[in-house]
């Protein structure tokens, strides 16, 4: 059975009730959940709109002791969700309480939920496994908060095995760090995947947008035999990796999902996406150089050890996780959108970081035959770097005296949500130099349009950002992505750039 897309709101009224039902229908969800926990005495009002919501409706009263905010007699609640089964598709019941068990007069189904929001209990399977013994005629839903990757995990083997078995299960790790199981609910098997509408705040922590779920994600398509991949950071939810993938995958009709993981710990991460059977992974900062240390060896074709000895692409394979660093050929991709006479006069280069980013920049500029002098806050960490390839070094308080005909950032500064920062004194960039930053989020940073008003050339970090993403598609699937996907893809990240990219002047 396909995962059904489930649009929760909580709304003011039934005016707000109506356009939310509308815009989550156009987003892309199957079912609507009405969070009635607070109609008070509008309830009735409420119910009398659900049968002209363009989606069937789920009605759920949930009491404050279960997370909720009913917090009238149980007596009360128990007549509220027996008033909503004669309109509502479906009611969602709360495990351990009185309304688990009530005989209800309409004929909605039922969900019976169980939230857990202090953490993941030690006996989540046969808590599971007894909820759906209870109930095998009703979804069971059981979501708990994440307080680890391997909570996540635990959450992850609960939905597969019941799933496996047959029941008609969804759950959820609540949180950012949970996130996975909702992104990938379908390939996991679950029953139901609860989501946000664009404008309404979120009814649980963690819970993701319709529109991503339902366009992104493509749960509703997604089968327990997809292949997956993850993008893997911290921070991660700044990354259009998952867009810039899923539109790849739609448009050349491949049964593969991309899933953000947030992740402290690279090595934990790497144990969750065993649980999910994730099979390709992108890396992203602060896990570059952590990632070539955990590989086994090179993806086949990629040199060992990779390009700049920095890693932003894992494959699984059978003795364990095989690498490679596309990011050397999104940074020359990159500043070969320069303007050839400009690229020409570049002899010298000033590198900004000293992290994974800055190791493939310097791999490619060195390779390139252009001096280069690396600057970062960590001073050590600048100087182990520039050491390993031959570079200069400077100061950071004393970044602006270097001379340099290409200024490369390639640190995290100016990326959303600081987007008024700048790695780099305004006063100090050049007429007619080249300035790249590979932050791409928001595209044209505050150094791009310092550099503008400058006069030097900015060059965006979206170019090395698609250019690295498109060789990552090829070696999660095995095949270059058609023209029309890369094209389709470029177009999507660029439209998702557009709110945040001012004209450079």
């Amino acid at each position: 059975m396909a995962c059904r897309i489930v649009a929760s709101v909580r709304p003011a009224g039934c005016e707000e009730l109506l356009a939310a039902a509308v815009r989550a229908r156009a987003d892309g969800a199957d079912l609507l959940e009405l969070r009635a926990d607070a109609a008070g005495a509008e309830f009735d009002r409420w119910l009398e709109c659900v049968p002209r919501l363009p989606l069937p409706t789920i009605v759920t009263v949930r009491p404050r002791t279960h997370g909720g905010e009913f917090s009238g007699p149980e007596a009360e609640r128990l007549r509220s969700l027996a008033r909503a089964t004669r309109v509502a598709a479906w009611i969602d019941v709360e495990a351990e309480t009185a309304a688990e068990n009530a005989a209800f007069p309409g004929r909605a189904r039922r969900i019976v939920s169980h939230h857990d929001w202090n953490g993941t209990p030690d006996d989540l399977e046969p808590r599971l496994a007894a909820l759906v013994a209870r109930h095998p005629d009703a979804v069971v839903k059981l979501a708990a908060t994440a307080r680890s990757l391997e909570d996540v995990t635990r959450i992850v083997r609960a939905q597969r095995r019941a799933a496996t078995a047959g029941a008609s299960v969804a759950c959820f790790a609540l949180g950012e760090i949970g996130s996975p199981t909702r992104h990938l609910a379908g390939c996991l098997g679950a029953t139901l995947v609860y989501g946000a509408i664009a404008g309404h705040e979120p009814t649980a922590p963690g819970q993701v947008d319709v529109a991503t779920l339902a366009q992104v994600d493509r749960v509703g398509l997604q089968t327990t035999e997809w292949s997956a991949a993850a993008v893997i950071g911290d921070p991660i939810g700044h990354s259009l990796s998952p867009r810039l993938h899923g539109r790849l995958y739609a448009i050349d009709r491949l049964p593969r999902a991309l899933v953000p993981i947030r992740a402290a710990d690279l090595a934990a991460a790497l144990r969750l996406c065993d649980a999910l059977g994730i099979t390709g992974a992108a890396i992203t900062l602060p896990h570059k150089e952590a990632a070539t240390a955990l590989a086994v060896g090179p993806i086949p074709g990629s040199p060992w050890p990779p390009s700049g000895g920095a890693t932003n692409t894992l494959i699984r394979a059978a003795d364990g996780w095989r690498a490679a660093n596309s990011d050397v050929i999104g940074l020359a991709a990159a500043i070969d959108a320069a303007p050839a006479a400009a690229l020409a006069r570049v002899r010298h280069a000033l590198l900004l970081g000293a992290g994974g980013a800055a190791r493939s920049a310097l791999f490619v500029l060195r390779q390139r035959g252009i001096a280069v002098t690396v600057t970062a806050r960590r001073a050590a960490a600048a100087a182990a770097l520039a050491g390993e390839f031959g570079a200069a070094t400077a100061p950071w308080a004393a970044r602006a005296d270097v001379g340099h005909d290409l200024l490369i950032n390639a640190t995290p500064v100016g990326m959303a949500p600081r987007v008024d920062d700048s790695p780099f004194p305004a006063a100090a960039l050049r007429r007619a130099t080249l300035v790249l930053d590979l932050v791409y989020r928001p595209r044209r940073t505050r150094l791009l349009q310092d550099a503008a008003a400058a006069g030097a050339l900015p060059l965006e970090g979206v170019t090395m950002f698609v250019a690295q993403a498109l060789a990552q598609h090829a070696c999660f699937t095995g095949r270059a992505a058609s023209p029309a996907a890369a094209a389709a893809a470029r177009a999507e990240i660029e439209a998702a750039l557009a709110v945040t990219a001012p004209p450079l002047r």
